[in-house]
């Protein structure tokens, strides 16, 4: 008997189906691996090693940090939004992946459409750090220091495309005091020419330099948001010290390229949040004065387009051209 063309549709998307769910079934066969868009040593790299471990022991495969800095995150971002969809790259994203369309205006990917959230991984405020020998302990300090400097202007240390320049950016806005920005790939090299005096200051997580404020080796001159943080009491946010408006901080996702089946997005989904809660994670989160994230797909991804329209709307305030 001769099938219908509907017939014979209804056949081949079973097939599909069958064979996806074959696919997932066995998911994963070999290593993963997780891009992280910046140089080893930050925290997006300390927190994606950390990741790879608890998901290696739960996936029972191998999972692999390659770093891909480099372009303002954007050039490890790109290459992750080119993996094949079959969930064995995913994209450990933070703040700049969000920073980078308001700065850029062609982007070989697309920030909405080129990838799926899996969920967010945590949150953490921006602290402005100052070097030891600059004698900066607050906002008042570089108000007063500023006549005295070479036209009054602060270095800082900067991610070119990433928040910590944004960030900087709003922070001379909001105060007026002049900044001038120096590029950098990754955090951990600024935050080393920061402790050397080479420059002024740096917009960083507690991550990336928190081990050096306890160590007293940097100096915490504020920090983002409504809210001290509850790792560092000490240290007064930037509205306490009458800057309004500083409350951009940063965050960390697990993306995958777009177009990834729905079982094996839903593994990742199920295996992340496991992740999360796992006492070698929980505590390393704590170390890095992250909070755990607590957002699913659906919910990362409403955050990240909120975001997208936020960063827009400083880069704007700002003056900034996009490139």
């Amino acid at each position: 008997m001769k099938l219908t063309t509907f017939a014979r549709a209804i056949v081949c998307v079973t097939c599909v189906l069958l064979g996806s769910l074959a696919h997932a079934a066995g998911f994963p066969e070999r290593a993963i691996t997780v891009l992280v868009p910046y140089t080893a040593g930050g925290s997006s790299d300390a927190l994606a090693r950390l990741l790879a471990k608890q998901l290696g022991d739960q996936f029972g495969q191998p999972v692999v940090v390659d770093n891909k800095p480099g372009a303002g995150a954007t050039l490890g971002t790109a290459l992750a939004a080119k993996a094949a969809p079959d969930g064995y790259t995913v994209l450990l994203a933070d703040t700049a992946y969000t920073t980078a369309p308001a700065l850029y205006q062609r982007l070989s990917y697309d920030a909405i459409k080129s990838f799926q959230p899996v969920g967010m991984v945590g949150t953490t405020p921006a602290m402005l750090f100052a070097s030891r020998q600059s004698n900066l302990r607050s906002v008042q300090d570089m108000r007063s220091a500023a006549p005295t400097r070479p036209g009054g202007s602060f270095t800082s240390g900067i991610g070119s495309g990433t928040a910590s320049q944004l960030i900087s950016e709003l922070y001379r806005i909001q105060s007026g005091l002049k900044i001038e920005m120096i590029p950098y790939k990754g955090s951990s090299q600024a935050v080393i020419d920061v402790l050397a005096g080479q420059i002024d200051l740096i917009f960083t997580s507690p991550a990336s330099a928190g081990q050096y404020l306890k160590s007293d080796k940097l100096k915490a001159i504020a920090v983002t948001g409504a809210q001290r943080h509850r790792d560092y009491p000490e240290v007064r946010t930037f509205q306490e010290q009458g800057i309004s408006g500083m409350d951009a901080g940063y965050w960390f996702a697990v993306l995958l390229p777009a177009n990834v089946p729905t079982a094996i997005s839903q593994r990742w989904e199920k295996e992340l949040a496991a992740a999360l809660v796992s006492a070698p994670v929980s505590k390393a989160l704590s170390d890095l004065s992250i909070t755990p994230g607590k957002l699913n797909a659906v919910q990362t991804q409403r955050f990240m387009t909120d975001d997208l329209a936020n960063w827009a709307r400083i880069v704007k305030a700002a003056g900034i051209e996009r490139q």
